[in-house]
């Protein structure tokens, strides 16, 4: 617990005159505007005093209302800083932990939601995002509202331990502590979680669709790491802490530098990113990622009455039709340069500005505040938003930001009026630093992560120990399992389910889940034994790539790396690596050999590593953990079948081990877990074949549906789902471990991407039987190389000293680009502006539903850098059937691209249709075999037959009215 008084053990200044004054008076504003409005049963807060046609901001909603009573909160250190003694210290404080209380017990009544949600993580299990005033009662259906909105829940957690740092007391029994952990758990996979985000609609159309919020997840990160082992003094004289999984805030860290500087798939910036890497969340400790983030809100989104919440936002604008919750097809458009302005969003970046030193900027932006504030009855009062008068729409689009816009009636928006007031004590040296970021979360930007790693060798027979020994290593023997322990990580995850468990709120505690690396890198203790368990990443269970020592050796690697990047404990990590004869003999052992000696070297790359016997081990600060096993006595009998396939595995036989996978129905468990990689980087999964409509995969799914989806269109030769399975799986790896290898790639194709490990080229003979009979090692090199040496069209294009020559090698690049449709960083923005110079573009099979872009839809409804306009296209390629014509496909639309570059004034009647450029351009030379001989011309010689076969298109067109 940290001390309330931030002057205690010291001299306490004496307060200035004219600084109480201020004091007394933004006491009284609060007093006035707040806390008369505050319910004396619940203590909570209305959003406004607003009733119109886009709500009842009488309601209670919680992200609101946290932010509502900060400005009570802030006032409160302030007399507590400066004049300890007085009333008004007490009152406030009393003030806010009602309202904190009353937002506990209304979500407490909710516990059978938390519970159903931690299993389910369905939108219509989630907590309610807001409660009627005066009861705390649900007030909308479960199913009325975009109610799972995880940064209100984390905006919750952070403050709470904010405000319990400061000596209040909101958590006071056992039952509420235990509710507050099952928070925990609720919010913790929010790293993966599509949620509605904090303007609760999900996508920026209102569709209702839940996304992957960056908002989101950075605040839920903030919140894990304030509430990560915080301690509550409970009424009844007991204390309650607070557990976090590790690897919860890790992901969420790993998931915002996937996503930022965007929000969503949907919106390319937004607003709300100014708490993430600000006040008063400080979730990014990448300085450059944050900066990059906060100046794309600021340039994109800023006007002179606050920010925009995300670019075309039609929410409030006069031209909105309030009476539709959701917006047709090519609506958006009609918005752009007339969104609405929040002066709320200015608070924030006054308060950061402030508790950061920027004393110019802080001021700065509060009398940006001041002059936007709107004075009724003498109070002067934030409006929730500027909008554009009717009057004036057609000149403010023709000119942005000529008008004068004029404050909405939602006077005041009570969160903003709030930050108002925390931006006025900081501006006003009411409040320092340490009074309200009492947690030091601004520390967190430009921290520096990772630690040197341990690692606990475990060798199960004399020739491991050997292979130690000749390294001058020293490993945990059998002989010291009285000292030290080593279980697989399923036990630690049996031994922390249940934590937080609370049967009178029907909370079960933490759901049984799989364990990522940093929480089995803790040293755990049990009746005076050290007990470590070995990573999950090593827990192969049934499946084969057990006995490939060069995949186990590239995975300890992988968590050795993760756990030095991402560790935050004050006691070492160490990972615990059991080690065998069989492991070091066989196949890919000289892998596993060359880890044991960089470790010997003490050092893997640049991350510091060393080994640790049982003395060391036994020295080592551990965590008590109960519920765990006595070793295992004996092991499960195993089948004929079983038999076999082990009998395979042992000896390396690749081709039969799969065999037996498959006619055992054998499965890797850590399979959903290669698909969370994927997605949670905003990247997409195609399990069909590319004659059926393409839904791809964009978020976590189950085992079983995983399973199920990749063998509905499995092709017909043997053993091919077992193959795909295990691409998936370094897909997975490999996002992961080189995520800039994925750079311009948006959709992996599975089944294309297994042909094309089995065929060199979309004509070449498959290769199945050499494929199914490399290690597993092997195949995740060749799924590697063939992501490496695939660059886009205009990267190639670059690249003057290639071979100009037609070559077989330009036809296997075009497979492989066809594959993964990568594309440059410019790609979607050039494709977007060339759109205006059509009415439509046909990619693809014209006699195929769904193949025309409408230009005009495409550009209203989209904006050019978002990811949605990215999968639009990446899905119509996917219609195409032959990944080699994808190919042709791209380099068409970079010819299109171009040419619009080159003459911004070019118009092309009607639609065009890709598919007739490339045929011209193949065409345009008499060839015994046209197709082969042009894809395999260099993409320089493409290039130039594609332009010349677009301009005869365009002179056909041109002649013609319709076509």
């Amino acid at each position: 617990m940290l001390n309330p008084d931030p002057h205690a053990g010291g001299a306490r200044p004496a307060m200035p005159a004219a600084l109480r004054a201020r004091l007394l008076f933004w006491t009284a504003h609060v007093e006035a505007v707040f806390l008369a409005r505050q319910h004396p049963d619940t203590g909570l807060l209305p959003a406004s005093t607003a009733h119109n046609t886009h709500g009842d901001y009488g309601h209670a909603w919680v992200r609101d209302n946290v932010y509502s009573i900060l400005g009570a909160w802030t006032l409160a250190r302030a007399w507590r800083r400066w004049l300890p003694h007085a009333e008004d210290g007490p009152r406030l404080d009393a003030a806010v932990e009602a309202l904190m209380r009353g937002l506990l017990a209304a979500m407490m009544g909710q516990a059978d939601r938390v519970e159903r949600f931690k299993a389910t993580e369905e939108p219509t299990d989630a907590l309610h995002a807001k409660y009627d005033t005066g009861s705390g009662k649900a007030v909308v259906g479960d199913d009325g509202w975009g109610h799972l909105q995880l940064d209100a829940t984390g905006l919750f957690l952070l403050q709470l331990a904010q405000m319990s740092a400061s000596g209040l007391s909101i958590v006071r029994t056992r039952a509420e502590a235990n509710f507050i952990q099952n928070l925990v758990h609720y919010v913790g996979p929010a790293y993966r979680t599509p949620d509605y985000g904090i303007w609760e609609r999900g996508d920026k159309q209102n569709t209702g669709e839940v996304e992957i919020n960056a908002s989101s997840v950075g605040m839920v990160k903030a919140a894990l790491e304030a509430v990560r082992d915080y301690t509550f003094a409970l009424e009844d004289g007991t204390e309650a802490t607070i557990r976090v999984a590790p690897d919860d805030i890790a992901r969420a860290r790993e998931t915002l530098a996937a996503l930022l500087p965007l929000e969503s798939a949907s919106k390319e910036t937004d607003a709300s990113l100014l708490a993430i890497v600000g006040y008063p969340a400080y979730a990014i400790e990448d300085a450059v990622l944050a900066a990059r983030t906060r100046e794309k809100v600021l340039s994109k989104l800023q006007g002179e009455y606050g920010c925009k919440r995300f670019l075309r936002d039609g929410h409030q604008t006069v031209i909105e039709d309030a009476s539709r919750l959701h917006y047709t097809t090519g609506e958006l458009k009609q918005f752009e340069n007339i969104e609405s302005e929040w002066p709320l969003f200015l608070t924030y970046v006054s308060v950061d500005a402030g508790l950061n030193g920027r004393l110019e900027e802080r001021d700065r932006y509060l009398a940006r505040l001041d002059r936007l504030s709107v004075v009724r009855d003498g109070v002067a009062l934030l409006p929730e938003l500027y909008v554009v008068p009717a009057d004036r729409v057609a000149a403010e689009i023709n000119m942005p930001g000529s008008q004068i816009r004029e404050p909405n009636d939602n006077l005041p928006l009570f969160w903003a009026q709030s930050l108002w007031v925390v931006a006025h004590a900081v501006g006003e040296g009411l409040v320092q630093a340490d009074d309200i970021d009492l947690l030091n979360r601004r520390a967190r930007l430009g921290a520096r992560l990772g630690a040197e790693v341990g690692i606990a060798f475990f060798p199960s027979d004399a020739t491991a120990g050997a292979a130690l020994s000749e390294r001058g290593l020293l490993g945990v023997s059998a002989a010291h399992t009285d000292r030290v322990r080593l279980l697989p990580p399923v036990e630690l995850a049996r031994a922390l389910t249940g934590l937080g468990a609370e049967p009178s709120l029907g909370l079960t505690g933490r759901p049984l889940r799989r364990l990522s690396a940093l929480i089995t890198s803790r040293m755990y203790a049990q009746h005076g034994t050290r007990v470590l368990f070995a990573p999950s990443s090593l827990d192969a269970g049934s499946s084969y790539m057990r006995f490939d020592a060069a995949t186990l050796a590239h995975r300890i690697r992988t968590d050795i790396l993760y756990v030095a990047r991402h560790w935050i404990d004050p006691d070492p990590p160490v990972i615990a690596v059991p080690l065998s004869a069989a492991m070091l003999e066989g196949q890919g052992g000289e892998a596993l050999g060359h880890l044991l000696s960089e470790v010997a070297a003490g050092h893997l790359g640049a991350v510091r590593v060393h080994a640790c016997d049982a003395d060391t081990l036994a020295q080592e600060p551990a965590q008590p953990l109960d519920g765990l096993p006595e070793l295992p006595t004996q092991t499960a009998a195993h089948t004929p079948a079983e038999a076999t396939y082990d009998a395979a595995g042992a000896a390396h036989d690749w081709r039969r081990v799969r065999a037996e996978a498959e006619a055992l129905g054998r499965s890797d468990e850590r399979l959903p877990d290669a698909l969370k990689e994927i997605t949670v980087r905003l990247r997409r999964v195609s399990l069909l074949p590319s004659w059926a409509d393409q839904t791809c995969i964009e978020r976590p799914v189950s085992a079983d549906a995983l399973r199920r989806a990749i063998r509905a269109h499995a092709p017909e030769w043997p053993h091919a789902v077992v193959l795909a399975e295990e691409t998936l799986q370094h897909l997975g790896v490999l996002i992961r471990t080189e995520p800039e290898l994925f750079l311009g790639i948006r959709t992996l194709r599975l089944w294309d991407f297994v042909n094309l490990l089995t065929k060199r080229d979309d004509f070449g003979p498959a290769e199945t039987d050499a494929i199914l009979a490399m290690p597993p090692a092997a195949v995740a090199a060749l799924v590697r190389v063939q992501i490496e040496s695939t660059p886009g069209v205009r990267k190639v294009l670059s690249m003057p000293d290639l071979n100009h020559a037609p070559s077989q090698e330009w036809r296997a690049w075009r497979t492989r680009l066809g594959v993964l449709t990568r594309v440059g960083e410019s790609f979607s923005l050039r494709l977007w502006r060339a759109l205006h110079s059509c009415e439509g573009l046909i990619i693809g099979p014209r006699d195929r539903a769904g193949q025309r872009l409408d230009a005009k839809v495409a550009i209203s409804d989209f904006t050019p850098q978002e990811r949605k306009f990215a999968n639009l296209i990446d899905d119509k390629l996917s219609a195409i059937p032959v990944p080699s014509y994808r190919t042709l496909t791209l380099e068409a639309m970079n010819v299109f691209a171009a040419a619009v570059e080159r003459d911004p004034g070019l118009r092309f009647p009607g639609d065009l249709w890709l598919d007739r450029v490339i045929h011209q351009a193949v065409l345009s030379e008499e060839h015994p075999d046209p197709w082969a001989h042009f894809g395999a011309l260099s993409p320089f010689e493409v290039h130039a037959r594609m332009e010349a076969a677009l301009q005869g298109v365009l002179s056909e067109q041109r002649g013609l009215p319709v076509w």
